[in-house]
């Protein structure tokens, strides 16, 4: 249940590059630096790299939901405060799709917003 102006907000988390659950541990405590609130975290699980190039490790993955995320910010403010975390743990620039990296955040739903939001396409 959300109160008024906020929402749920759920991030899936991954890594397949060194220490990759270390590296999906260390997101979850920087994303509730970044956006305070309640936090749900789920299981770490490992999954086999699916159409990624050869040789790529497995990815360590996991969502987590900042549960009363402020509806007032813009969401690409969210994606900008991911991609900022994303760099911070070393990813490079995004070069090609399903590429190894140290981590990587993405928005997967935000409350029932539905609709284009710019560079969240």
């Amino acid at each position: 249940m959300t109160t008024s102006g906020q929402l749920p907000v759920f991030v899936a988390i991954g890594s397949n590059i060194g220490d990759a659950e270390g590296h999906v541990a260390r997101a979850f405590a920087a994303l509730k630096v970044r956006f305070p609130g309640t936090h749900r975290c789920s299981s770490l699980y490992r999954t086999a790299p699916v159409e990624c190039p050869d040789g790529s490790p497995p990815f360590v993955n996991a969502v987590m939901m900042i549960e009363h995320f402020d509806q007032n910010l813009d969401p690409t403010e969210l994606l900008a405060g991911l991609l900022m975390l994303e760099r911070t743990f070393g990813r490079l620039e995004r070069r090609g799709r399903n590429e190894p990296r140290v981590l990587d955040l993405d928005v997967i739903a935000a409350g029932s917003l539905t609709g284009t939001f710019g560079a969240l396409e």
